[in-house]
C-alpha cells in the first residue's frame, strides 16, 4: 500500500471516529407532517414582531419590559431567529421577568455545540460547525410547555426552507426544534430537518417578519428591529468588501420590512455585535430606552386603532 493510500485511509478512519463522537442526537423524532396549528384569530388587537440579530436579541427583553409595565400585551407574537427565542419564552406565560432571569446569565457555551466532525464534513455534506442540539436541549429545559398550542400567547416562528426556497411559518408541533430552525444561521448551524423540510434561519428571507404578522390582520403591529447600520469605514480587503456588501443588504431588507408595521422600535445597537453574549444587561437597557422614547406614539396609535 502506498504512503498516499495509507494517509487517505487514516484520514477516513479519523473522520468516521469524529463523526461517531459528534454529539448527542435530537431529543425526539418528529412525524413527517406538522400537526394542525392552533386557530389564530383574525383582526386581533396587537401583534408584536421581534426581529433577528443574534446576541442583540437581548434588547427585545428591555422593549417588552416597558410594554408590559404600561399594560401593553400582544395577542400574537411573531419572531425571526433571535426574536423567535425571546418570543417563544415570552409567549409561554407572558412574564418577561422570568424570561430575563432565564437568559441574563447564559453564555455562548450554554447555547452552542461545536462539532469538529461536522466542520470537517461541511464541504461535502449538509452540515455546519454548530449542530443545534445543545440549544434544543436548553430550550426544552427552559420551556415548561413543548408545543405551540400550549403557549399562553399565540406565537409564530419564521424559518427559511432551502427545499422550497420559501418562507416557512412554524406554528404547530414541537416548539424547541422549531426555534432552533428559525435561528439556524447558514454556514454556522447545520440545517434542521423537520416535517419533511430542510430549514435554516428565518432572517435569510424575513429579518423583521412584519409581513407574516399582517396575514392575521392585527389592528396594530409593533415591530422591534435590532439591525445595525453598516460601517462607513474604509474597506481594506476582499473579506471586508464581502462583509460590507452583505451587511448593507441585510440592513436594507430589515428597514424595508419593518416599514410595514404601525410602530417600529429600533434601538441603537451599533456598538454591539451579533455574537457577543457578554453585554446582555447593556442591550436590555438600550431596548428599554428606545421603547420609553416611543411610548407616547405607541399609546396614541393603540388608542386610535383598538377603541
Amino acid at each position: 500500500m502506498t504512503h498516499k493510500k495509507k494517509k487517505f485511509i487514516l484520514s477516513l478512519i479519523i473522520l468516521i471516529l469524529l463523526n461517531a463522537c459528534a454529539g448527542k442526537r435530537p431529543l425526539i423524532d418528529l412525524e413527517e407532517v406538522s400537526p394542525t396549528p392552533r386557530n389564530i384569530s383574525q383582526n386581533l388587537d396587537i401583534a408584536l414582531v421581534l426581529g433577528a440579530g443574534g446576541s442583540k436579541g437581548a434588547a427585545h427583553i428591555g422593549v417588552i419590559e416597558v410594554l408590559e409595565e404600561n399594560g401593553i400585551k400582544p395577542n400574537l407574537i411573531v419572531g425571526s431567529s433571535a426574536g423567535s427565542i425571546v418570543g417563544a419564552l415570552y409567549a409561554e406565560n407572558g412574564n418577561i421577568s422570568e424570561v430575563k432571569s432565564n437568559i441574563i446569565n447564559l453564555s455562548s457555551k450554554d447555547l452552542l455545540d461545536f462539532s469538529l466532525s461536522a466542520t470537517l464534513q461541511a464541504t461535502f455534506y449538509n452540515k455546519a460547525p454548530i449542530q443545534g442540539y445543545k440549544l434544543e436541549r436548553l430550550l426544552n429545559n427552559l420551556l415548561k410547555v413543548q408545543t405551540f398550542k400550549d403557549l399562553k400567547i399565540p406565537f409564530i416562528a419564521v424559518a427559511t426552507s432551502i427545499k422550497t426556497n420559501s418562507l416557512k411559518q412554524l406554528k404547530s408541533g414541537y416548539l424547541p426544534r422549531s426555534i432552533v430552525a428559525s435561528a439556524a444561521i447558514p454556514g454556522i448551524f447545520t440545517p434542521v430537518n423537520m416535517y419533511n423540510d430542510v430549514l435554516v434561519d428565518g432572517a435569510v428571507i424575513s429579518i423583521v417578519p412584519v409581513r407574516t404578522a399582517r396575514l392575521y390582520k392585527p389592528k396594530v403591529i409593533i415591530a422591534v428591529d435590532i439591525s445595525t447600520q453598516p460601517s462607513k469605514d474604509k474597506v481594506t480587503s476582499i473579506a471586508s468588501q464581502i462583509y460590507r456588501a452583505s451587511h448593507i443588504s441585510y440592513y436594507t431588507l430589515a428597514q424595508q420590512e419593518a416599514s410595514y408595521a404601525d410602530i417600529v422600535i429600533h434601538p441603537t445597537l451599533d456598538d454591539h455585535g451579533s455574537f457577543d453574549s457578554s453585554k446582555k444587561g447593556e442591550l436590555i437597557a438600550l431596548g428599554r430606552e428606545e421603547a420609553i422614547k416611543m411610548l407616547p406614539k405607541i399609546k396614541k396609535i393603540i388608542a386610535e386603532k383598538t377603541h
